[in-house]
């Protein structure tokens, strides 16, 4: 499975990212933002629609998934990327999930509230969108 965490607070995303690690040993994170941060990009033309972005984590995602791991891909703000990530996953198991308010979570496939929910609760409903 490949689950992308998108929105909240980058302290929001850390701690379930670091709960979820610690807890599934099956599991690896690939932030997309620091794959933006690599020389090539720097040198490529912009990557509005994400294309190269997805393109790249969907490429490492699928080397770990080969090795046996599910992939969590963050990014703060994934929207521009959906498309190109649903299209690059093909036939693979993705689920996007937004943290925050409902009326941000439009084009996600879940969303989870952030605003009213602990982190242990916020934790509980990433585990039961990816089924353990």
């Amino acid at each position: 499975m490949i689950l992308l965490l998108s929105g909240s607070t980058d302290i929001a995303r850390k701690v379930l990212i670091e709960r979820l690690l610690k807890e599934k040993p099956s599991w690896r994170h690939i932030a997309m933002e620091e794959l933006q941060e690599l020389p090539f990009f720097k040198q490529a033309a912009p990557d509005e629609d994400g294309k190269l972005s997805a393109s790249l984590a969907m490429t490492c995602a699928q080397e770990m998934q080969d090795e046996g791991f599910h992939i969590l891909l963050t990014h703060a703000n994934a929207k521009p990327f959906l498309e190109a990530l649903r299209e690059e996953a093909e036939d693979q198991p993705f689920v996007s999930v937004y943290l925050g308010s409902e009326d941000g979570g439009a084009g996600y496939d879940k969303t989870i509230d952030t605003l009213n929910r602990s982190a242990s609760d916020m934790y509980v409903q990433l585990t039961k969108i990816i089924g353990t």
